[in-house]
């Protein structure tokens, strides 16, 4: 959904909310489900994910990725069964990059 920026001719001023489910089975037939719980924040003017909580569930084990409080950088927080955090950094989405290089090298 986009909450913010519509208003504007300019879309780099675009945010957008992302929320959902999505359940499954793996080929092995373990079941899983991602949950956002917590709705994806996505800034037209920043390469990252700048908050939101998605919870993964694979069988019995869940895991919580934080993706932080609207910063935009590339860290986040990996929260295991156990309850122990990991901070860790998101590797650049290849696609999402050439999308914004293409269009500043266009013209």
């Amino acid at each position: 959904t986009l909450v913010s920026g519509g208003d504007t001719e300019d879309h780099s001023d675009d945010v957008y909310e992302i929320t959902g489910i999505i359940i499954g089975e793996t080929s092995n037939g373990t079941s899983y489900r991602k949950e956002i719980v917590s709705p994806l924040i996505i800034n037209k003017n920043c390469f990252w994910i700048t908050e939101g909580v998605i919870e993964t569930t694979i069988g019995e084990t869940t895991i919580t990725v934080n993706f932080g409080d609207g910063t935009c950088d590339n860290v986040a927080t990996r929260i295991d069964e156990n309850g122990v955090e990991e901070e860790f950094t998101m590797e650049m989405r290849i696609r999402k990059l050439f999308r914004h290089t293409h269009k500043k090298h266009k013209g």
